[in-house]
């Protein structure tokens, strides 16, 4: 009855069994003078039924944060975060811990919950990288600065913490933060944490190459590959840090190694299904076949370069490795 009124009125329209505003400006106006608690079960209601229905992760965590249950909505935000940034969508990532964040920020602060502290380091280190992603380098600087306080010194997390800010402050190209940042971290964890200490490891040889310094690089990356391998890392983690050592060792001129290092990545990498790592150690092999003079076998490995990562989906990596190849 009252939905009739209100079509007759032209405040709503009726087709079929679709009830639709005619104008945008009629939903919002609607929307706005929803109250609270109500507005909550609306969104209660939708979740049930998106999940019922199979709809996309965006939507159900659209739901879910205006619910107003706290870990509901922590747990799809996280799932739709995750999901952003494993596929390369920076923004969605940032807008799902974004709203985790602020979630668990009004838990704390309604029932004083100190389990929700542990939720607000994850998702501040989460949200700082996925700040980092979008090159919002100063805002993932401060996400992860506020964090630090919330977590013991000798703890784990803080140390990961203080790797995550070093590699920002690299990028924001400011390699004395970062080297000191990694000098706190390693004073930490070394000879304690494998785990950590080779995160740590692989960050100061970032800076170190930043900087022009080849040799100390490829003392780090050669840590950092003995520690992944300790802590019996992902095949991933243990074989981007084998390629960042090869990289390291052909700008310090110890080619001979650095091809064997390189070969070996590639091989392992194609073993394990990762496409884009093993296009990046054929580029790199492409690389120094060139700086040889070795025109043909260069195009080759950055012709092989190119359909790996097409493979890999990295289109980018496609015509950057089709360009190597052409200009030989």
């Amino acid at each position: 009855e009252a939905l009739g009124e209100l079509v007759q009125a032209g405040l709503l329209t009726l087709v079929g069994d679709t009830v639709r505003f005619p104008h945008v400006f009629l939903r919002d106006l609607a929307e706005a003078f929803i109250p609270a608690e109500a507005r909550r079960e609306l969104h209660r209601a939708a979740l049930r039924l998106r999940q019922a229905s199979g709809s996309p992760t965006e939507v159900l965590a659209e739901h879910a944060y205006r619910t107003g249950e706290a870990m509901m909505a922590l747990m799809v935000l996280e799932r739709m975060g995750d999901a952003s940034l494993s596929r390369g969508d920076g923004v969605g990532a940032v807008l799902g811990y974004r709203r985790a964040l602020e979630v668990a920020r009004r838990e704390v602060l309604e029932t004083g919950d100190m389990m929700m502290d542990a939720a607000l380091v994850t998702f501040s280190r989460k949200l700082g990288r996925a700040l980092e992603h979008v090159g919002d380098l100063s805002g993932a600087d401060g996400v992860l600065r506020e964090a630090l306080d919330l977590v013991a010194p000798s703890s784990p997390e803080h140390v990961r913490m203080l790797v995550d800010l070093a590699r920002v402050s690299l990028r924001r190209e400011r390699s004395r933060d970062a080297m000191r940042h990694c000098g706190l971290a390693l004073e930490r964890v070394a000879g304690v944490n494998p785990e950590v200490e080779s995160e740590v490891q692989l960050t100061i040889g970032r800076i170190r190459r930043t900087d022009g310094n080849a040799t100390h690089a490829v003392i780090a990356f050669r840590r950092a590959v003995e520690l992944y391998r300790e802590s019996k890392a992902a095949p991933a983690m243990l074989l981007r840090a084998k390629i960042e050592l090869g990289e390291a060792l052909a700008e310090n001129e110890q080619v001979a190694e650095a091809i064997l290092a390189l070969t070996e990545a590639e091989q392992l990498s194609r073993e394990a299904g990762l496409s884009a790592l093993a296009a990046r150690a054929l580029g790199v092999l492409g690389m120094l076949e060139s700086k040889r003079g070795d025109a043909h076998t260069a195009a080759s490995r950055f012709r092989a370069a190119g359909r790996l990562a097409a493979e890999a989906g990295d289109a980018e990596g496609v015509y950057r490795y089709a360009g190597f190849a052409a200009s030989l």
